[in-house]
């Protein structure tokens, strides 16, 4: 039997001997790329299982979420009927932590079926954040199982807490086994205290009823900004790219950040999808996209919160942005492994920008006389440490910028110290 990892992103490498190892969980305690206490208890959050988190500042909590409306994403992605059916079986699998997927019509011997499956995997993954446990790594064992009708199955690598949970093989006569009830069961618990956990964290989230789409987003985002702590992992360690890492051990890479601020946004009832490719650097990387009010908008979180965290300054140089400004800094849509896996949605509009939403936008003299003033006012009045202005391309390059502010009343900038950079931002610090 010969065993095929796929996955969305590079898998965890598969030692076949642990795995073997663990097939003798049949007959005693198991042993290798996963474990549990011996006593049965199962190793969960320090929390209280099955509580429900009703109150706080948001109410939100992921167990009261319809996940056919993360269904409802699909139709920004380009997938046959044949893909949706796949895509359905995977959901409600890895949804109630099967230990394998049938999956109707497919055979893994055929290279364009293996395409599709990566590509349904990788929109799976996109469209259901709230699946922390899962990365899209699994296994296609290249015969069929006689259980399941003759049907191929996706075998599914699970992480709980921190171990995997996957089907293994037995050494002595290459038959698939499967995890134990026992393992099961105790993922299943596991998996609701970590769920109970993010509820916790969810209810911390400054909202309340009565804000439109814009605020929503805004207060996901700022809240983000503040609490998370960015740690890299390489394309083999599924820790910190998924909401789990973030809201219960505050730290995660871009895949985590972007996924949780898009599990924020749905919860909310905010559509959001992320997206992949690479940033300005070249690097591979993920951001996000929500729906307000009917329009389309691009968003790097992590950009903005590294920056943020870096300068000590408020930066929002990254929300709400359209297509075109993220071509401009250099972003690329989308990856030669998979061209097909990015949703199919358009941003354009400038409404919600954050600038131009604030009357922090300045594209004249005029503009700058009007609107600097006005920033400083208003962030005074609301206690800020700093605020920010953003200049457009054209008048940022023909702008002096201490001229202009010599113009401007010395009463308007008493106590504030100016910066800028070369990204067309301009903070206001107050001394």
């Amino acid at each position: 039997m010969i065993i095929s990892i796929i996955g969305f992103q590079p898998p965890p490498l598969f030692n076949a001997a642990q795995i073997a190892q663990a097939a003798q969980a049949s007959s005693g305690a198991p042993a290798g790329p996963y474990s549990i206490p011996q006593e049965g208890v199962p190793a969960a959050p320090a929390i209280q299982q099955g509580s429900a988190v009703t109150g706080g500042a948001s109410g939100l909590y992921i167990g009261r979420f319809d996940p056919v409306e993360y269904s409802s994403l699909l139709k920004y992605y380009n997938l046959t009927e044949a893909e949706k059916l796949m895509y359905g079986q995977l959901e409600k699998g890895v949804s109630g932590l099967a230990m394998r997927i049938p999956l109707d019509g497919f055979n893994p011997k055929d290279d364009a079926d293996v395409e599709r499956l990566t590509k349904v995997v990788n929109i799976l993954n996109y469209t259901h954040p709230e699946n922390f446990w899962w990365s899209g790594n699994g296994m296609l064992p290249h015969t069929p199982d006689p259980g399941d009708g003759g049907r191929y199955s996706l075998l599914p690598i699970y992480y709980i807490d921190g171990e995997e949970l996957c089907a293994g093989l037995d050494s002595a006569n290459g038959a698939i086994v499967y995890p134990s009830e026992r393992e099961i069961v105790w993922a299943k618990e596991w998996k609701a205290a970590a769920e109970d956990k993010i509820n916790l964290e969810l209810a911390k989230l400054p909202v309340r009823a009565g804000m439109s789409a814009y605020e929503l987003a805004a207060a996901a985002r700022d809240w983000l900004c503040e609490i998370l702590t960015f740690e890299s992992t390489d394309y083999f360690n599924h820790e910190n790219k998924n909401a789990y890492s973030a809201l219960a051990g505050g730290k995660v890479d871009c895949t985590g950040c972007s996924r949780t601020f898009q599990l924020i946004m749905c919860l909310l009832g905010v559509e959001s999808v992320v997206v992949y490719g690479a940033n300005g650097s070249g690097e591979s990387h993920m951001w996000s996209a929500a729906r307000l009010d009917g329009e389309w908008y691009l968003s790097d979180v992590t950009a903005d919160a590294l920056n943020q965290q870096q300068n000590g300054l408020p930066w929002h140089f990254y929300f709400n942005r359209t297509d075109d400004f993220f071509t401009r800094q250099g972003y690329v849509t989308g990856s030669a492994e998979y061209p097909d896996s990015n949703p199919s949605i358009k941003c354009a509009s400038l409404k919600y920008n954050y600038y131009v939403y604030n009357d922090a936008h300045i594209a004249s003299d005029d503009d700058f006389a009007a609107r600097l003033p006005a920033r400083a006012a208003k962030a005074r009045a609301d206690g800020d440490r700093a605020f920010e202005i953003e200049l457009a391309p054209a008048y940022a390059d023909a702008i002096d910028l201490g001229k202009m502010l010599a113009t401007l009343g010395k009463d308007e900038l008493d106590g504030i110290t100016f910066q800028s950079n070369r990204l067309g931002m301009v903070f206001g610090i107050f001394e």
